[in-house]
């Protein structure tokens, strides 16, 4: 009887496991930006299907140019997001999600926060900078529905949600630096300012 011999192989080395490692990596990223596009498209669908009012939302999404010391990363800037234009039209006073988790609850209970904030400003007199914040809060509770802005919390709710459970780097991927807003139609981004 024969024997048989077993063929050795050579053991990579370690220029060889390194870039080996280097593909590995590079096909992880690629299988986590296809699925994670594909997850956005349909994530997409689903809100403009759930939302009938909704027709377009927009964020700005780069690497600052400066962070005090700290190493510059990119990022979506959800604080910045903006649901049918409005932070130019009639919305002014909701710039970001906290403005209008903000003024969801001053609405909660309309009538008991006017009377705060005008006994607020007649406490604060001499404060022009809260005075005039505490102005703003009463000029937003006045002609304000809980409904409505209920409806617009749900919606910043929702976009916000998905887009910061979607890892950052498909966003990158997929379109770089500059605001990006969607429509029912499509997608597009222009090059926005950032510090």
């Amino acid at each position: 009887m024969a024997k048989k011999t077993a063929k050795k192989t050579a053991k990579p080395t370690l220029a060889q496991r390194i870039a080996q490692n280097k593909k590995d990596a590079e096909r992880a990223k690629n299988i986590i930006s296809r699925n994670g596009q594909k997850l956005f498209k349909e994530a997409v669908k689903e809100i403009f299907k759930e939302f009938k009012n909704l027709e377009k939302f927009q964020w700005n999404q780069y690497t600052p140019n400066w962070n005090d010391g700290d190493p510059c990363d990119f990022g979506l800037y959800t604080d910045s997001l903006a649901i049918n234009d409005e932070c130019g039209k009639d919305y002014d006073e909701i710039e970001s999600t906290w403005n209008l988790e903000h003024l969801h609850k001053l609405l909660s209970d309309k009538e008991n926060e006017k009377k705060r904030i005008l006994k607020e400003i007649k406490e604060k007199a001499g404060n022009s900078w809260e005075v005039e914040s505490l102005k703003r809060d009463l000029k937003s509770i006045k002609n304000r529905e809980p409904k409505e802005v209920e409806g617009k919390f749900k919606i910043k709710k929702t976009i916000t949600y998905v887009l910061e459970n979607i890892d950052e780097s498909v966003f990158e991927r997929m379109f770089g630096e500059g605001t990006v807003t969607v429509t029912r139609d499509g997608i597009t981004v222009e090059e926005c300012e950032h510090d």
